[in-house]
């Protein structure tokens, strides 16, 4: 969501493009273009299945995505941190391709009843997992741009609204872009590059070596107890 947010800056500082309408438009055409096999489809479900319909459960999509970058989880969130500044226009096809995998993930991880609760944390305010799920099931039989206007009319733009004005303190102003009379300004001079959070599995290993309770070997990859 924050790449796509830095992409609606993108189109309005460096394209010129005011109107929401326009904007997601620009979306569209962008998606098809650079993944038409995902994206010429008709509708959400549609391209999610063409995607993924052959990946039935959680561990058939690990085997694959061990052997097809196009499909993996971590190729395309690298693939997205790579674009997101130099070539904004293309981080429309990974950033929006993570969501239709999250929708799967979603689905997968909702047989666990233990996980089933956990990601429904934050719930819409946040936009959870289960949150997005049940967006993108609401929208999953209309034409794939609905599903893109809402993603970026409501989960972008609304959220980023409300949550930089819940968040302001009289002092910093956090809203990046506010919408005039004349459609959509940005408050920003450059737009934004936003970074993917560290694994947080990688981010306690490395603490623990730095705190020398374990370490790594560079030459295999792996981490011994000290």
């Amino acid at each position: 969501m924050e790449c796509l947010l830095a992409w609606v800056e993108h189109r309005i500082l460096n394209c010129h493009e005011r109107n929401p309408a326009r904007i997601i438009s620009s979306l569209r055409d962008i998606l098809a273009k650079s993944a038409p096999e995902v994206f010429a489809k008709k509708s959400p479900d549609s391209a999610v299945e063409s995607w993924l319909g052959e990946i039935k459960a959680l561990d058939d999509y690990i085997a694959r995505a061990a052997t097809d970058d196009g499909v993996s989880l971590f190729w395309l969130s690298r693939e997205l941190e790579r674009v997101v500044g130099d070539e904004p226009d293309s981080l429309c096809a990974p950033a929006v391709k993570l969501l239709l995998l999250m929708r799967r993930f979603g689905e997968w991880l909702m047989d666990d009843s233990q996980l089933k609760q956990e990601i429904g944390r934050g719930g819409a305010p946040r936009i959870s997992l289960a949150y997005w799920c049940k967006v993108f099931d609401k929208n999953s039989q209309q034409p794939l741009e609905h599903l893109l206007a809402v993603l970026i009319e409501n989960l972008v733009l609304s959220q980023h609204f409300a949550v930089a004005t819940n968040r302001f303190d009289g002092g910093r102003q956090r809203l990046r872009i506010i919408l005039e009379e004349g459609g959509l300004e940005a408050l920003v001079e450059y737009p934004w590059r936003p970074r993917i959070t560290a694994d947080r599995l990688a981010s306690s290993l490395s603490l623990l070596v730095d705190c020398g309770l374990v370490s790594y070997d560079s030459d295999s990859d792996k981490y011994h107890c000290q």
